[in-house]
């Protein structure tokens, strides 16, 4: 067997723990985690899950608007790790220094 056979995991990793993997590293400077912080999506883009929410009220949500949402919260969900990352960097050093 290979050392790359031997290292592949029984399930493949779930993107939530590949991000919490990617983002549990030390070295986020202040800077990086004030800009982080003041991440957010386009107006166009809050429009559009607003629009997508709504459709999926009324049930006349295609296949196509399941897979555009599933994007919008994968997108979401990572900038919400990246920010409390953010902020536990933030909140070590409260003085900036």
């Amino acid at each position: 067997m290979s050392t790359i056979e031997s290292q592949t995991p029984a399930q493949p990793p779930t993107e939530a723990e590949l991000f919490t993997r990617l983002l549990d590293q030390p070295g986020m400077s202040r800077e990086l985690a004030e800009s982080i912080l003041e991440m957010k999506f386009r107006q166009t883009d809050v429009e559009r899950m607003h629009q997508l929410a709504e459709k999926a009220r009324r049930g006349n949500f295609s296949d196509e608007e399941r897979l555009e949402t599933e994007r919008y919260d994968r997108v979401g969900a990572f900038v919400s790790m990246l920010k409390s990352r953010a902020r536990v960097t933030l909140n070590a050093n409260p003085s900036g220094q």
